[in-house]
């Protein structure tokens, strides 16, 4: 009975897990597979997500109170200039000022303090969403605070890296879509500032990109 039993599950092992496992660890989380299975055979827990499998916590960016009135069309040029303009932008989506032109913040309060939490692995905007969900980080910005951060992210030199950006959430929206603001470098060295309103939550952003967060 003892045999059959060893016999059957060793054939279950070795025809199906085993060639699920070897996918698993030939795939993109490779290396998360390998880990969480040394911690199985060490018969430790495993496979409790905590926000350090996700992401890296990296700098604070700091917004001072201000009265300062802000509106789009008239006060983006001042707030994250293009080259033409003397800044370090080379191109700034014209969507922006398109989608929220008419918008006018009336200066900010409090003080607002973010963090960039950079990816560790590929991740969609919806698991980015919902980890920060889970971990109680998840944070959206109005839109002047969001391009006022964009270029404090530039000035601190943490879009310097080819092929890698910022996603920051806004609490504006655009025909009744979420929006979000995208600083990045790509491949050619170029510095883009972009604004997209989604209607799904799969695209993905690739290990070493980065969210700003409470």
């Amino acid at each position: 009975m003892g045999n059959t039993m060893l016999f059957t599950a060793l054939r279950e092992f070795t025809t199906g897990l085993l060639n699920q496992l070897l996918v698993n660890l030939s795939g993109q989380d490779g290396q998360t597979w390998l880990e969480e299975f040394k911690k199985f055979l060490r018969r430790e827990t495993c496979w409790i997500e905590t926000l350090e499998s996700f992401f890296l916590k990296t700098v604070q960016i700091v917004l001072e109170p201000t009265e300062e009135e802000f509106n789009v069309v008239r006060d983006i040029s001042k707030i994250l200039p293009t080259k033409k303009e003397g800044g370090k932008v080379d191109w700034r989506d014209p969507d922006i000022e398109k989608w929220f032109g008419e918008i006018t913040v009336k200066g900010r309060a409090s003080k607002v303090v973010s963090s960039l939490y950079r990816f560790l692995k590929t991740l969609t905007h919806g698991k980015i969403i919902s980890i920060g969900e889970k971990f109680k980080i998840y944070k959206k910005h109005n839109i002047f605070d969001a391009l006022e951060l964009t270029q404090k992210l530039i000035d601190t030199g943490e879009i310097e890296k080819k092929g890698t950006g910022v996603i920051i959430y806004l609490e504006e929206k655009y025909n009744n879509s979420l929006c979000w603001l995208s600083v990045y470098r790509n491949s050619d060295g170029e510095l883009r500032v972009r604004v997209f309103a989604w209607v799904d939550l799969g695209p993905e952003w690739n290990a070493g990109g980065g969210v700003l967060f409470s």
